[in-house]
């Protein structure tokens, strides 16, 4: 304890010493902890309140079991909302049109292009002053492996309890558009088939879209139209707490990902896109039931739907394209925003802020002090990342869901340990820092001991003495500029300025999260420079808050929605968090510290050893695919998995050691291996496919096919194995732009194909040659004597579920059956 220390006070010494550290860390678990919905809502709730009670009841009808586009539960889905809306008064259209769309490349396979027949639910509700309207969007279909209790249940449910609190209160005064949109999941064909066709989409002049890509956790506003500005500035007044980003915006932009809201987006409309992330293990699987949806996430959805329809159709539906805006959450949803055009001067403010402290730190720094630190910086921030994925694949190894989601049933606990191995890492490191230079500092002394030259030069220092004297003490004392925590915050901010100035050239929605941190660290620096350990203290908290406050929730959403796959882009931001929190965390004593370093990572591998070491149940299944193929020409027959292995069930139908390759003859481009084995052949129709028109213009064919599925499966896969395929359209629609010719495999998929089937045009780069053509058609789940012959074996093994519809999961657990056709040249 210092003599200045001692004239204040015990308090103020404590204070001192573990104030900062408890600041920040306070500052860090609280900003983290907040990201989490409001709680739900009773039926006793007043009328024109939202209640996640009377809206389960919704939920409860809808996702009752699997409802994709065309199958007759999506029509008692789509009953069940047609009947509430005009109940409450609206003005219902079930739009009935062919939806395509083209959604760029797939993993593992061709470019993905999709058509089909949609039925969306359009719905108006006057409002007393004609304008353009305010539009709240859903989809209603699921996919085939699951119910989608959350996705999207949860925010069709929130949107019909939204609307019914909405109309219990006064009149809107501009119009409310209701659109449920259906196909979402086979490549957001009603959503496209709604703004190119419907009379209603030229009315919108505000869209809320809300969607779900996991079951539970708050939702999250990641996408705006064009010109933010305004539109934001609603939700930040919103009662309902609001989770968003400015950075999710821009890193949104460059995603190949699309949802219903990027139609409107496309046609410069105004508005926001919401969705919940946690849960992404249950996502488009048989989990995503009413068992895993979460009342608290469908309390936030609605709370949310409900204030900003509220706010937005009590006024005129104008001015709400602006300036774009920096925004970003604080605490329990406070949205904090400015413009973006105020990025650059807030950035070159925090430049000179840390240019001037960093000056001055380096005045009363040891030399090397910079050069040293840099290298040790990318040292600490590379072991953590390395650390945290090296985590993440060892446990994944142990957990099967691992492999297809990149996410845990226990995903809560892996993260606890990569902060756990974050901390360790970053503390360890500082404790050898801070231990060892003392040590040097003592035997490089020129006379009497190290402790008592410390306090000469201390008392010296602080009262009165000369000022190269004081710096001289300070140098000593090893807590002001040339202290180890001191040293890593000046080697943190150099990339934090790097960053500052290139993203406020060419990423201004995700400046503040440089900015601001490295305002508050040059800040940090000017302080930690002070000869006064109450100053220093001061500065070390100063310099961890904001970082705290930012990155600390900032690493949860990485981890939340880039997948515990990429858990290195968390360890990288709680890292940084680390090395700006370093002079709070020097301030604690020695032992603390070495204490505090043992229990993050004994946690962290509790954590890991506890996730991996857990077993199959009920709530941990075991996904798994498996398959049947027939051929129709041939009367071949296979058993088909995407399973790394065969587990207890599939090896029933695979065998020990079945086959493992590329199918390249019924799936030309998948860049997937298969197990496969032969199958018993059943007596199922193939594909019809009949060639409807045939001409030649030079080198382009011009084909019309009729196809359908005799046995009514819901989709048909067309593909062409050469590829050179100009332009293409379903029941004469075509996608929007010019389609690029397909120079590899090109395939098409057809969904909630009517029993009379589609229409498609194609032209083809054919040369003078015949194309070749497979067309297969896909019903999801096995033939009824398939599952019976498997059942002889014995009662199916417990903790198994069918895998998720991901990547080309998304064809698995299905029955296809294929036939060719060669159309000559």
């Amino acid at each position: 304890m210092t003599k200045a220390f001692t004239r204040s006070g015990p308090l103020a010494a404590v204070a001192a010493r573990f104030g900062p550290a408890l600041a920040v860390a306070a500052v860090a678990a609280l900003s983290a902890a907040a990201l989490r919905p409001p709680r739900p809502a009773g039926a006793d709730a007043p009328p024109g309140r939202f209640s996640a009670r009377r809206a389960r009841r919704h939920l409860d009808a809808l996702a009752a079991e699997p409802r994709p586009a065309g199958s007759p539960a999506a029509a008692r889905a789509r009953d069940h909302v047609v009947r509430e809306l005009r109940e409450l008064g609206f003005e219902v259209d079930v739009q009935d049109a062919i939806g395509v769309n083209d959604l760029g490349p797939a993993p593992y396979g061709p470019r993905y292009l999709g058509a089909g027949r949609v039925r969306n639910i359009v719905a108006r509700y006057p409002g007393t002053v004609p304008g353009p309207a305010v539009l709240l969007m859903t989809h209603y279909d699921s996919v085939a492996h699951g119910p989608g209790a959350s996705d999207a249940g949860v925010p069709l449910a929130a949107l019909l309890e939204a609307v019914r609190a909405l109309l219990a209160g006064p009149a809107p005064r501009s119009d409310l558009l209701v659109v449920v949109t259906d196909g979402e999941e086979g490549g957001l064909l009603g959503g496209r088939a709604f703004f190119a066709e419907h009379p209603y989409a030229d009315a919108a002049g505000v869209v809320l879209n809300f969607d779900a890509r996991g079951t539970r956790g708050p939702v999250l506003m990641f996408e705006t139209g064009p010109g933010n500005g305004p539109v934001t500035g609603h939700l930040a007044r919103s009662s309902a707490p609001a989770f968003g980003s400015s950075t999710f915006v821009e890193v949104y932009r460059r995603l190949p990902n699309a949802t219903d809201f990027t139609m409107s987006r496309e046609r410069g409309i105004p508005g926001l896109n919401f969705a919940n992330i946690e849960g992404f293990v249950h996502y488009h699987g048989p989990l995503d039931d009413l068992a895993h949806a979460d009342d608290a996430t469908l309390q936030h959805h609605g709370e949310l739907a409900l204030d900003l329809a509220r706010r937005l159709t009590s006024a005129p539906v104008t001015g709400l394209t602006g300036q774009d805006s920096v925004f970003f959450t604080l605490g329990r949803g406070r949205l904090v925003r400015y413009p973006a055009a105020a990025s650059a001067p807030l950035a070159a403010l925090a430049a000179a802020v840390w240019a001037t402290g960093l000056w001055r730190w380096s005045r009363r720094a040891a030399p090397y002090e910079m050069t040293k630190g840099l290298p040790a910086l990318a040292a600490r921030l590379a072991a953590g990342a390395g650390g945290a994925a090296g985590l993440v694949q060892a446990v994944g190894r142990a957990r099967p869901e691992f492999r297809l989601h990149g996410d845990f049933f226990d995903s809560g606990l892996v993260y606890g340990a990569v902060c756990g191995l974050s901390a360790a890492i970053g503390g360890l490191s500082g404790s050898r820092r801070a231990t060892a230079r003392p040590a040097a500092r003592a035997e490089g002394s020129s006379g009497g001991s190290w402790r008592a030259g410390r306090s000469a030069a201390r008392a010296e220092g602080l009262s009165g003495g000369s000022r190269g004297a004081g710096r001289s003490a300070a140098r000593a004392e090893g807590l002001s500029g040339g202290s180890p925590g001191a040293g890593r915050l000046a080697a943190a901010t150099v990339p934090l300025a790097v960053a500052n100035a290139a993203f406020a050239a060419r990423l201004p929605g995700a400046s503040y999260l440089a900015t601001w941190p490295l305002l508050a660290g040059g800040a940090g620096l000017h302080l930690l420079a002070s000869g006064s350990p109450g100053v220093r203290a001061l500065g070390a908290a100063v310099a961890g808050i904001p970082a705290a406050g930012l990155l600390a929730p900032l690493s949860r959403l990485l981890f939340t929605g880039l997948t515990p796959r990429m858990g290195w882009t968390s360890a990288l931001a709680l890292g940084l968090l680390g090395e700006l929190a370093a002079p709070a965390a020097e301030h604690l004593p020695p032992r603390v510290r070495r204490a505090a370093v043992a229990l993050a990572a004994g946690a962290a591998a509790a954590q890991a050893v506890r996730v991996a070491l857990r077993g199959c149940g009920r709530e941990r299944p075991r996904p798994e695919t498996l398959g049947y193929l027939l051929d129709g020409d041939t009367g071949a027959a296979l058993w088909l998995s995407t399973d790394p292995a065969p587990n207890g069930w599939t090896r029933r139908a695979l065998g020990a050691w079945p086959r493992s390759g590329e199918l390249p003859h019924y799936f030309a481009g998948w860049r997937r291996r298969f197990l496969h084995a032969p199958a018993p052949r059943l007596p199922l129709p193939p594909p019809e496919a009949g060639v409807l028109d045939v001409s030649r213009d030079g080198g382009v064919l011009r084909v019309a096919l009729g196809l359908r599925s005799p046995r009514e499966a819901s989709q048909i896969r067309l593909a062409l194995p050469g590829g050179g395929v100009r332009r293409w359209a379903v029941e004469g629609r075509a996608p929007a732009g010019d389609p690029a010719v397909s120079s590899g495999p090109w395939e098409l998929w057809l969904h909630a194909v009517p029993p009379e089937g589609l229409r498609v045009e194609l032209e083809v780069n054919a040369g003078h040659g015949p194309v070749e053509i497979l067309v297969a058609d896909r019903s999801h789940g096995l033939p009824s004597a398939l599952t019976d012959r498997l059942l002889a074996a014995g009662p199916a093994p417990g903790g198994r579920v069918q895998a998720a519809s991901l990547h080309v999961e998304t064809w698995g657990n299905a029955t296809w059956t294929t036939r060719r056709l060669t159309v000559p040249g």
